[in-house]
């Protein structure tokens, strides 16, 4: 690999500040699990790189919608998508465990006609002053006067 200077070499620097193995070890723990199949290759990122491992864990998850192709996405990313997907698969009901933070619950909230009436009365103009700002009496393309 070439040498990096300037701005390339500081943005290296910062991605792998942000690549973590703890990850990387979860992550590929989750794919052999998920998919039946050990890695190619003791290189976790060279095994990622074409994205065919990623496409048979999702076919696992929900049989016939994946098609496989070659990927060019940056690996960093990649990791990232495995951390989604398995939190995704968990919440559909797929018996694998989830890498991550649990994804949230929606919540919907049901308003009372009462609640919905009460919400017409409050004055939007609370809010902040909306009436002050406006291009009157400003000219474009004229001179300006001065006078001494």
């Amino acid at each position: 690999m070439s040498r990096l200077y300037g701005i390339d070499r500081e943005i290296k620097k910062r991605l792998d500040a942000k690549y973590d193995p703890e990850h990387e070890r979860q992550a590929r723990e989750w794919l052999e699990l998920v998919s039946g199949e050990p890695f190619p290759s003791d290189d976790f990122q060279e095994s990622l790189k074409d994205g065919v491992i990623l496409c048979k864990v999702m076919d696992k998850i929900s049989p016939g919608t994946i098609k496989y192709k070659k990927s060019n996405i940056p690996f960093v990313q990649v990791v990232d998508a495995i951390f989604s997907v398995s939190r995704y698969a968990h919440k559909n009901g797929f018996d694998a465990p989830y890498l991550g933070p649990k994804l949230a619950d929606k919540r919907e909230v049901q308003f009372t006609q009462e609640q919905l009436n009460a919400s017409k009365a409050i004055h939007s103009i609370q809010y902040g002053y909306t009436g002050g700002a406006n291009q009157s009496g400003m000219s474009f393309g004229s001179r300006r006067e001065i006078s001494g």
